[in-house]
This record gives structure tokens, C-alpha cells and sequence, in this order.
């Protein structure tokens, strides 16, 4: 990733030097080079860190030409605009894909945003007229945050770089209220009071003091009408499309590899890569992936990920993790990944990153967006009706849904019963309850069970005043399993796995990711499929598993949806100790929420408690514990 950061006061008196300190802080994302520019009124500084990808001789930012200056973060695929644009007069001075954007600005203004198959963040200012642009992608495969002080706006890649340019730093309480009741957070929202993010699909434009957020085409899902095309047609065609998009991400002038899990589309990712070297469409580089491991725990598919690295002939490289590995780890990944999270998976991100970055790579496909795209979760096929029993209790499957994205089975305890979130207010509102806020409502009454007196209130005003807004009541009326996909494509995808577990984390490595399955090619495919495509006979991701026969392993083609998952905190009694040593008494750095002797009664409870409690509770103590970690690393304060 690269970073961005930049200050704009309607009435100018800044100077270059004053953006070094949020450089500084990016410098790991853009390890390659960077650069300030300086508006000649003095009204705005632009600055970038840059990672080297695409023409690392001649792509230095910020660019500029005429009135127009840009910095970005990210990709931008294929060679058709850059094409159209020479045949308008358009005269390229690089081969870095950035410079589009600048003669794109001149010639289309911000329709060009529109006309982009780019996982991108983008500043574009024009000096003449002092109208400043920010883009995000349609999914958010980028990120961008932003705030205001002191009568400027500040906006970097990072809230840590914004911080650094002396953004008061605090808890953002209304947020943290939300979060105890669904764990996510809406995508325009932080942690960080006055610190917001740009949503995905969203264009911030500025004109001098007028600040308008618009949607360009946010990721929405709902039933499409019936396609007449016959299954064979739609495989065939999902197939061509999934290879062209893998094709164009392979396209790098730097090292690409890998992620690589047990499941179908990381093999699918990797499976496509070799069939397009087999048929002479990409450099026949050896392939590498590298995967995560749990030693001993049900929760790894170390094997798994091996077989379809083996079928293509792939180097499989491999990160094995302890559960004291994952507590260790849990305040480095919680202060890179600058969010809240329920799962060791974070850290478990965190050090496949380090790995990958140290073997010399900048580039990672892997297969986010997959699930959203296709109807992956277990929680959309109960929400379709088409959930049966394929999650038998206490096998690996059901450990690794329960809780999470199905509601957890053990009965409330009498604090939990207390703490409960009523979800009749938010089942009327949307016209139905999804499955997957069932479950984060169960595991919000545990959350809210080891907090102050007061804060379950607050969470229920603040889900009922969230699930109130025009946005997300406007889903009222649609099919459930609809509702259900956008609101998990808004709330967990753009507001949790793409900022938090791939944005920021790889940045911090200075790798980018590289995400086949958020092609816009492929969601305008999806978008005109009938849903039986996606779910056939309760089957998730039927045109998948069609296309990628041959592909992948068949035991993996097969398999049912089993999430990229760390063990329980709590499972080790090694991992558990040192948890209770993390959150010490004299040393929380969550208390404006948490009670931290609730906290420790807790963990002390689960000393001798069977399986299933581990599950149902390690995921309200990491958030805890990533709660604490974040308020430590960033010093924060309740405002």
C-alpha cells in the first residue's frame, strides 16, 4: 500500500514542512519514495509515500499537470482508459497506472471515478479552482480517513498519520457503543472521536467550506431477475471473467504471491494463476503462497491449504502460530490494524504479512469478497432458508460458525440476561432480523456483561438509531437473505476485513493486496444471475465450484464454508495467563467501557469450562483485549 496525507485550510498560510510528521508515520507503507507538493496558495499539502508496483523508475507522487495534482493509493486495471484517453490527445509521461487520473480529471472531471476497475484510494486537488476530490473504491479494498481541526481538514491513509499532525486523540464513545452491540462498525465510522472514514463507493468533494460525501456505486445487493442464460453458459462465462480479472492482478513489475487457506477461494485464486500461465497469459514465475498454521488446533488447514499448492505446482510457505504466538502478537496487529476485532485471525494476518514482507514481496491476491459476491456465509443460506444441518454440533465446521455467524448455543448466564439487546426494535425496522446480527446481538449481551453500569442502554440506543437511518431502513421490504448480503457487505467487508485485516495491515508491512473478487466485471455478472446460482439445493457458491473444477483439490471444491479462524484465547492455559497479564488491573487502557474485575472474574470462570464456552467467550475477550491495545497505543481518552 501506499499513504497518503494531506491538510487543506480555506485560508492558505501552510507549508511543506508541517505534513513530515504523518510521512513519517507512512513511511512503512510507502517504503519506495516520497514526495509533498504544496498548492501555490498555500490553501493545501498533498503528500505520498510510495510502494513501487507499477513503474518504479517514473511514478513518483504526487503528479501534476496543468491545475490538476494527484496522490493514490492502489490499482487501477487494464489499458482501455489510458487508450481512450491518448485518442483524445492525452499525452502519458509514465507508465504507472496513477497518471491516468490526472488526465482522466482533465478530461472526464469526476465522472472518470465512475468509469475505473480499481481497488484505489484517490486525492485529486485542482489549484485553480480549489476544489479537492477523495475516492474509494466501490468495496473499500482502500481506505482513507479524515478529520477536522482547528478549521482545517485533515486526510491520510491512517488515523496513526493524522495523530501524528495533531488530531486530538480520544475514544469515539457513540461508536464504541455500537460496537458492544454489533462488534462492527458502520464503514464511516472509527473508533477515534472526530475521525471518520470515507465510505467505500463514496466521492468526498470540497469547495472551499461546502463538504459534500455522495455514493457513486456502493456494493448493494438485492434478487436480480431471471436470467435466461442456461447453467453451462453462466459457469462458462463466470469462469472467463474470473480469469481475466486474475489475470490483470498478476500484472506487476514487483514480487506477487499468495494467501492461501484451507478454503475454496484462495485455491480458486491460486488455481486460476496456474491455468492462466498453462495457457500463456501470465509470466511463468514460480507460484508461491503462503498460509497459516495452528498446530493442534481443529481450526487448522495446513494440509488443506498444501493440497492446492500442490495440485499447481505451488511453493506453500507457512506461518505456524501458538495461542501464546496470538496474545503476544495481539497489540502490535490491534494498533497496525487501527480497528476492533473478535478473532486471533488479526494477529494471525499480521505475521503472514511480516513473512510475506520479508521475503521480498509487494503483492498478495488473495480471496476476500468471495462470500459477499457469491452467498458464501452459512448465515445467508439460514437467511435463504436453505440451512440445514450440514454445521452438526461439535465438529470443526460448527466451531468455526457458532457465535460468530450463528447464534451460540450455551445459555445466557443471569449478567447476560441483564445485558441482553432486544432485537424486536431492529427486526422491525428492517422487516426481518438477519441471522449474523442474531448471533452479534448473543455475543453483544456478553460484551455489554463486562462493562460499566449504563453502557447496555447505550448500546441499544445506538443500534436502534443506526438501523433507523434512510439507508439501511430502506432495505425493509426485500428479500431476507438481501438484506442480510448488504448489510454484511457493508458492515463486515468494508468496515472490517478490507480496512483492518487487508488494508492496513499488509500497508504496514509495505505489501498491497490484490482482490480478483471484487472485479466489477464480476459483479456486474453476478448482478444479472438469478440467486440460484449463488445457492443451489443449499449449496453456497454453486458457480464457483463449478468453474474451478480441475482447478483446485476436489476434497476443497466440495467443502463447506469454513471462515479463516484462530483458536480461542481462552482454549490455552498458557495463552490465558498471559491474556489476564495483558489486561492487568493496573494497566487497562479500556476502562472508560469495560469493568476490568468483570473482565477478570471472566477469564478465571473459563479456567476449567468446557469447549463450547471458550468459544462462546473467547470472541468478547479478544474485543476486550483489542479494545485495550488500542487505547494504550494511541493513548486515548473518553470525550
Amino acid at each position: 500500500m501506499c499513504g497518503i496525507a494531506l491538510i487543506y485550510r480555506p485560508s492558505g498560510g501552510l507549508e511543506s514542512e508541517l505534513l513530515q510528521p504523518a510521512l513519517h508515520s507512512l513511511a512503512a507503507r510507502g517504503p519506495d519514495g516520497s514526495g509533498i507538493w504544496l498548492d501555490p496558495q498555500r490553501r493545501c499539502v498533498l503528500g505520498h509515500t510510495r510502494l513501487a508496483v507499477m513503474d518504479p523508475g517514473s511514478g513518483a507522487q504526487p503528479m501534476t499537470l496543468g491545475p490538476w495534482t494527484i496522490a493514490a493509493n492502489g490499482e487501477i486495471y487494464g489499458s482501455a482508459l489510458r487508450e481512450e484517453l491518448e485518442r483524445s490527445g492525452a499525452r502519458f509521461r509514465t507508465h504507472s497506472d496513477s497518471e491516468l487520473l490526472l488526465h482522466g480529471a482533465a478530461h472526464w472531471g469526476k465522472d472518470m471515478f465512475e468509469r475505473l476497475n480499481a481497488e484505489l484510494c484517490a486525492v485529486v486537488f485542482n489549484h485553480e479552482t480549489g476544489k479537492l476530490w477523495a475516492y474509494r473504491d466501490r468495496y473499500g479494498a482502500r481506505t482513507l480517513v479524515y478529520a477536522w481541526h482547528h478549521g482545517s481538514l485533515y486526510l491520510a491513509s491512517t488515523s496513526a498519520a493524522l495523530f501524528a499532525l495533531g488530531v486530538p486523540r480520544a475514544w469515539d464513545e457513540a461508536a464504541m457503543s455500537l460496537a458492544l452491540g454489533m462488534q462492527y462498525l458502520p464503514p464511516e465510522r472509527t473508533p477515534f472521536a472526530g475521525v471518520h472514514m470515507l465510505p467505500p463507493g463514496h466521492l468526498f468533494e470540497l469547495d472551499g467550506k461546502r463538504l459534500d460525501v455522495q455514493p457513486w456505486g456502493m456494493a448493494d445487493w438485492d434478487s436480480p431477475s431471471d436470467s435466461k442464460s442456461t447453467e453451462s453458459h453462466d459457469v462458462q462465462s463466470f469462469r472467463e471473467v474470473f480469469l481475466a480479472s486474475v489475470e490483470r492482478r498478476l500484472r506487476s513489475d514487483a514480487r506477487v504471491c499468495f494467501h492461501l487457506s484451507g478454503g475454496i477461494d484462495s485455491a480458486a485464486v491460486l488455481g486460476a494463476a496456474a491455468e492462466l500461465q498453462r495457457q500463456g497469459r501470465a509470466s511463468t514465475e514460480p507460484l508461491v503462497a503462503f498460509t497459516a498454521s495452528f498446530p493442534g488446533s481443529p481450526l487448522d488447514e495446513l494440509e488443506l491449504a498444501r493440497s492446492s499448492a500442490a495440485q499447481v505446482g505451488a511453493r506453500c510457505e507457512v506461518v505456524s502460530l501458538s495461542p501464546l504466538d496470538l496474545v503476544q502478537g495481539l497489540a502490535a496487529a490491534a494498533h497496525a490494524g487501527e480497528g476492533l476485532a473478535v478473532n486471533g485471525h488479526l494477529v494471525a494476518h499480521q505475521a503472514l504479512d511480516r513473512a510475506i514482507s520479508a521475503a521480498g514481496f509487494k503483492s498478495v491476491l488473495s480471496g476476500e469478497g468471495a462470500d459477499e459476491l457469491l452467498y458464501g456465509y452459512p448465515h445467508l443460506r439460514a437467511d435463504l432458508g436453505a440451512l440445514a444441518q450440514e454445521y452438526p454440533e461439535g465438529n470443526g465446521l460448527e466451531q468455526a460458525v457458532r457465535g460468530l455467524m450463528l447464534a451460540e448455543r450455551p445459555e445466557l448466564t443471569n449478567a447476560e440476561r441483564l445485558a441482553r439487546l432486544d432485537p424486536h426494535p431492529l427486526k422491525h425496522q428492517l422487516g426481518c432480523l438477519p441471522t449474523f446480527l442474531q448471533a452479534k446481538l448473543q455475543l453483544g449481551a456478553r460484551l455489554c456483561s463486562l462493562t460499566h453500569d449504563g453502557w447496555r442502554s447505550r448500546a441499544q440506543t445506538a443500534l436502534g438509531t443506526f438501523f433507523g437511518r434512510p439507508e439501511v431502513s430502506s432495505l425493509r421490504g426485500r428479500a431476507a437473505v438481501d438484506v442480510a448480503a448488504t448489510l454484511w457487505t457493508r458492515l463486515a467487508l468494508g468496515g472490517y476485513i478490507l480496512p483492518t485485516l487487508s488494508d492496513r495491515l499488509l500497508g504496514a508491512h509495505g505489501l498491497e493486496s490484490r482482490l480478483p473478487f471484487l472485479d466489477p466485471d464480476l459483479y456486474r455478472l453476478m448482478r444479472r444471475l438469478p440467486i440460484e446460482r449463488r445457492i443451489r439445493r443449499g449449496e453456497e457458491k454453486w458457480l464457483l465450484r463449478e468453474a474451478v473444477r480441475g482447478w483446485v483439490p476436489e476434497a476443497i471444491r466440495t467443502r463447506r464454508k469454513h471462515p479463516f479462524l484462530a483458536p480461542s484465547l481462552t482454549e490455552d492455559a498458557g495463552a490465558r495467563r498471559a491474556l489476564r497479564e495483558l489486561l492487568r488491573e493496573d494497566a487497562f487502557s479500556a476502562g472508560t467501557f469495560f469493568d476490568i474485575q468483570r473482565v477478570q472474574r471472566r477469564i478465571e470462570a473459563l479456567e476449567q469450562a468446557p469447549a463450547e464456552l471458550h468459544r462462546a467467550w473467547g470472541p468478547p475477550l479478544f474485543l476486550v483485549a483489542t479494545a485495550h491495545a488500542l487505547g494504550r497505543a494511541f493513548g486515548l481518552e473518553a470525550k
